[in-house]
């Protein structure tokens, strides 16, 4: 097997790893929504990594099985950004701890001073 296969396969792997984690952690209350979506991108690294393993050095990009597992991959990830970003606009708190961790502010909220650039 190529090694950008190996880098593919290890990748993939370890993306569905994490999301199964994510999914299993019982300290983490992502919502039936996001938990779904992880679902999904879990299901869709985990047969990409099989498949591209199975097939070894003779990999069809055109092949309907992998092009199945990137949809589902793809799938899964625009179910989190989209259930993420509702959360996000939905929560106040949620918008403010974004806000804050990102350094955000509204330019109404800063001081006259650095409003003028001086």
């Amino acid at each position: 097997m190529p090694i950008t296969l190996l880098i593919i396969v290890i990748t993939a792997g370890l993306c569905a790893l994490g999301a199964t984690v994510i999914i299993m952690h019982p300290r983490i209350h992502e919502g039936l929504a996001i938990k779904s979506g992880l679902i999904l991108l879990a299901l869709g690294s985990a047969g990409l990594a099989a498949h591209i393993t199975h097939a070894g050095a003779h990999v069809d990009p055109d092949d309907q099985a992998m092009l199945r597992a990137l949809a589902m991959c793809c799938a899964g990830l625009l179910v989190v950004m989209a259930s993420a970003a509702w959360r996000i606009w939905r929560c106040p708190l949620a918008l403010r701890a974004v806000q804050s961790a990102s350094g955000w502010t509204p330019l109404d909220d800063q001081p006259e001073a650095e409003q003028s650039g001086a």
